[in-house]
């Protein structure tokens, strides 16, 4: 089985690009490198069945064109604001069109799209709001 892992060098992407290697999947990750890093893909890298992409999610039509996957596990995300990048805005946008490109190619190639999120999407606060168990 051929498979797609955006975000496959953060820790989590990471941890399931090796698990999928380790079980006979073809791996082709994405990354764009801007909070994965390279170090966390040292197993896979030494495996032939996996290739990493440094690039942006939102050109994977471009990055994958005429291949067929059977599925896209999609953990890519901008976790928060950076740099010059300081708007919550800039962080929502960009992920809603990240994840529209990747919702287009899957649709337009019949592939399995497996869609993830991160903890990270409450922000870092000490208080949050729990529901009181009935």
């Amino acid at each position: 089985m051929k498979v797609v892992v955006t975000g496959c060098a953060g820790l989590i992407g990471s941890h399931l690009v090796d698990n999928l290697l380790e079980n006979n999947f073809e791996v082709i990750g994405i990354d764009d490198l801007s909070f994965g890093r390279k170090i966390n893909l040292t197993k896979a890298e030494s495996n032939p069945n996996f290739r990493l992409i440094e690039g942006d999610c939102k050109a994977i039509s471009n990055i994958l064109i005429g291949k067929n996957y059977d599925a896209i596990l999609h953990l890519a995300s901008i976790k928060k604001p950076w740099g010059n990048k300081l708007s919550s805005n800039y962080v929502l946008d960009e992920n809603i069109d990240m994840t529209r490109e990747i919702i287009k190619y899957c649709l337009s190639n019949n592939t399995f799209l497996l869609f993830t999120s991160t903890s990270d999407v409450y922000g870092n606060s000490k208080n949050f709001y729990r529901r009181k168990r009935i």
